[in-house]
């Protein structure tokens, strides 16, 4: 058993779970966090290829810092 404290944060719902991955899934769902995955250059459509040349484009004042 393993004992984390985390100041000054709100209080997670749920306090036991059965091993680390649990505890990272039910973070992820509270703090609304997706899990991002890469993907292989073969997998990408010439669309997205577009979309993601046209953004590493961009200059920054352009982009929105969200």
């Amino acid at each position: 058993m393993t004992t984390i404290t985390i100041k000054d944060s709100k209080n997670i719902s749920r306090t036991t779970f059965e091993n680390i991955d649990e505890l990272l899934a039910h973070f992820m769902g509270e703090m609304g966090f997706g899990t991002l995955l890469p993907l292989n250059k073969e997998d990408i459509s010439p669309e997205r290829k577009k979309r993601f040349e046209k953004a590493l484009n961009t200059p920054k004042s352009e982009m929105l810092n969200v």
